[in-house]
């Protein structure tokens, strides 16, 4: 719920009371006390296949058609698949009537279009995947004078086979196409009451013409139908509209968030329970206070960011349903209304009071709060006894610390002396050495004076059998390319993988001697580069003297520190120093290194670049972007504001946390002031909270601005990625909730609340 401007063409989310007892007391959520919400699906335009259904298991459906008169037919069993497309005219058919079906001929409907050229060019695509089907354009004449042009492909002697082709056609993503009858195809079609209605088509019902609505019901609460391949919950209305199609799934409150949660905040890259409860209390809360938030487009809430992104069961996901299950029915409320609990993908740093992004007064706990953990709270505690001193010596050449390499071969089993690291490297060593890591014999280099970067790469390859591939992934022009000689084919490759690094003059080394630390820090590279998973990943959770506590997805272990210390190191681009335990925050992506009993003998910290915030892990806590004048002045131009060519833009109002809270953008022809939202909209920013660089064009006007700013979304309420950095911290669901709604209380709803 990130309040982008999206079209609307997913429809709807209205409240219903109550669902119909045909559908048995014991699956119907309202009798169950639960709010049933109406959720749009999908929209598309003239004449394009809409949706294809097809029950979870036969006889699990049934299906009811609302014909123009306003009659709907009893309800009848479904199994098997359902097409239903816009039609543009055609005479009502029931579906229970006709001669028997297997006995005519068939032909397949692939599209219909308003526009004679449009039919033939799809004809012509149809055509030229299936030269051998019969493909045709056959004008039919509307009631108002307009005239429609089918797409019909194929002559087939019963259903299944045209049913088939459509199939084909799908695979292509033509996908909609739907089976009628010879004779009803080659008919005129005959006037119909509004002129656009909806056709159905099932292997059950055989083909219903001229429906206003189709109506399916479950026979159980769970996901009981796919539309478009995706299950559902609950039942689907698909209606007929003057822009298209409108499908609603009606589902139970509980259920759709159990489709809401995982499209918001993805437990499979956030598997934080407390932060995933936070998400289903706000979504909750929001969903029951915006009953006919789009009841002026015949609908309540969209199932897109503009309100909520709803998936269906198809999202569903076992950590973001147990949040649903665990906070069932609580809400959040401000002085015993629902709060207006709205949230953003990422805050950068500082939430924002929301007078200064939407218009009308601010509620006084959406004021803005900055996104921190707290500090007292989230310190890792080692006993110093169980940490082991740094080993000690730099790299002379390259003056990088080499106390990660050297503890990182010592855990695998090569223990180096410290001395004379800046000696080179000797042939013998070479060898012992490249063995001890690779597990494999290690030629020398062939060199009585102390081998060369070229020469000891050759050892390395040779060692590990990568000769032969040399000449394969690389030609001379490579090599050369990559490292200045055109006969280096090993250092090429191990410069490319980057086990072994230039020097910090650019020289690709081939041919000068490598010192010992120099050679200690490429075999550690390579020791990662031939087992990923040496070094596992994992998020600190806290320390307890002897042990630390360690999440690596969904699970949480508690790891002893090895009886032989645990390194700590921080490892910043490609370069790795010590630090002391006291760096160590809970939250913290860290990598850890086991020793054969499973205790902790290392551990790396991996810090976040962007700082100390809650929302720290977000790749957009901080980014830069350019964006061209043409651009700015296209988006001014969509949504209104014909400016001319776009001379300057000026900000000018931010609000407490630095967003831009009025902006004015002067053009040739006139000059507009942004406010709130609208600034985003229009200059294709991420968020309000950034700052402009003007780049100059040639013409000494501006040709494109950079913009450099914090965050994703509107900035109000519940920050998503910051939830996840308090609920790393240890802070509750309830806790994370009060942090960003300030002063609110979560309870429960009560029966009529809930409806």
């Amino acid at each position: 719920m990130r309040k982008t401007r999206l079209p609307l063409l997913l429809t709807a989310l209205c409240t219903v009371l109550a669902v119909s007892a045909a559908t048995g007391a014991a699956t119907d959520p309202a009798a169950r006390g639960q709010m049933v919400l109406a959720v749009g699906l999908l929209s598309e335009k003239d004449g394009k296949p809409v949706v294809t259904v097809a029950p979870a298991r036969a006889n699990a459906l049934e299906v009811a058609f609302t014909r123009v008169d306003g009659v709907t037919n009893g309800r009848r069993p479904l199994s098997g698949d359902l097409f239903i497309a816009l039609d543009q005219a055609g005479a009502p058919v029931d579906a229970g009537e006709s001669a028997p079906l297997e006995s005519a001929s068939w032909s397949v409907q692939a599209g219909s279009y308003s526009v004679e050229a449009a039919a033939r060019g799809f004809a012509r695509e149809v055509s030229g995947h299936w030269p051998e089907i019969d493909v045709r354009v056959v004008p039919a004449r509307l009631a108002d004078g307009r005239t429609t042009y089918r797409v019909l492909a194929g002559s087939f002697p019963g259903r299944e086979d045209a049913l088939s082709f459509t199939r084909a056609l799908a695979a292509y993503g033509m996908d909609g196409a739907f089976p009628v009858r010879a004779a009803e195809a080659a008919a005129p079609a005959l006037p119909a009451a509004g002129g656009r209605h909806l056709v159905a088509y099932s292997r059950d019902l055989g083909l219903v013409r001229d429906i206003v609505g189709v109506t399916l019901l479950p026979a159980n609460g769970r996901p009981s139908f796919l539309l478009d391949g995706r299950p559902y919950r609950g039942s689907l209305e698909v209606r007929g509209g003057g822009s298209g199609i409108i499908a609603i799934n009606r589902v139970g409150l509980e259920d759709y968030l159990l489709g809401v949660v995982p499209c918001e905040l993805g437990p499979d890259r956030f598997p934080l329970i407390e932060a995933l409860k936070a998400q289903a209390v706000a979504a909750r809360t929001y969903a029951l206070r915006h009953p006919g938030r789009h009841r002026a487009e015949g609908f309540d809430l969209c199932d897109t960011p503009h309100c909520q992104v709803y998936g269906g069961a198809s999202r569903e996901l076992p950590l973001s349903s147990e949040a649903v299950r665990q906070t069932a029915g609580l809400a959040a409320w401000f002085e015993g209304q629902l709060a207006e609990t709205l949230y953003t993908s990422t805050c950068g740093g500082h939430t924002e009071i929301s007078s200064d992004v939407f218009r009308g007064p601010a509620e006084p706990y959406l004021r803005g709060v900055p996104c921190t953990v707290d500090p007292h709270r989230a310190p890792v505690r080692i006993e110093m006894s169980r940490v082991r001193a740094p080993r000690a010596g730099r790299e002379a050449e390259s003056g990088i610390d080499l106390g990660f390499p050297l503890d990182l071969l010592e855990r695998i089993g090569l223990s180096l002396a410290e001395t004379d690291l800046h000696r080179p490297v000797t042939a013998e060593e070479a060898v012992t050495w490249t063995r001890a890591v690779t597990g494999r014999p290690a030629e020398p280099p062939g060199e009585d004076r102390p081998p060369h970067g070229g020469a000891l790469a050759r050892t390395v390859c040779r060692s590990l059998g990568w000769s032969g591939r040399l000449t394969m992934l690389y030609n001379p022009a490579d090599v050369e390319e990559i490292t200045g000689s055109a006969d280096q084919f090993a250092l090429a490759h191990l410069l490319h993988e980057q086990i072994f690094t230039a020097l910090p003059n650019g020289d690709a080394g081939g041919t000068r001697a490598m010192s010992r630390g120099r050679f200690a820090a490429a075999l550690a590279r390579l020791a990662l580069y031939l087992d990923p998973e040496l070094l596992a990943d994992g998020v600190l959770q806290q320390g307890a003297g002897e042990a630390l506590s360690l999440r690596q997805g969904e699970k949480t272990m508690t790891l002893l520190i090895s009886r032989e210390g645990l390194g700590i190191f921080e490892r910043r681009g490609t370069v790795y120093r010590p630090i002391e335990p006291h760096r160590l925050r809970s939250g913290d992506r860290v990598r850890i290194h086991r020793d054969r009993t499973g205790a902790i003998d290392l551990l790396v910290r991996l810090p976040a670049v962007d700082g100390a915030a809650a929302d720290r892990y977000s790749p957009y806590n901080r980014w830069s972007i350019v964006v061209s004048r043409e651009a700015i002045e296209k988006l001014l131009t969509d949504n209104g504001h014909r400016i001319g060519r776009l001379v300057n833009l000026k900000p000018l109002e931010r609000g407490a946390t630095g967003r831009l809270v009025r902006l004015m953008a002067e053009g040739t022809e006139r000059t507009v002031t942004l406010r709130g939202l609208d600034i985003r909209w229009n200059l294709g920013t991420r968020e309000n909270l950034f700052f402009i660089d003007r780049i100059p064009g040639s013409d000494g006007g501006n040709r494109a601005y950079r913009f450099t700013g914090r965050g994703w979304g509107h900035g109000v309420g519940l920050c998503q990625v910051g939830a996840v950095g308090l609920a790393e911290a240890g802070a509750t669901f309830d806790e994370i909730l009060r942090h960003y709604y300030p002063g609110i209380e979560i309870r429960p709803m009560q029966g009529s609340e809930q409806r």
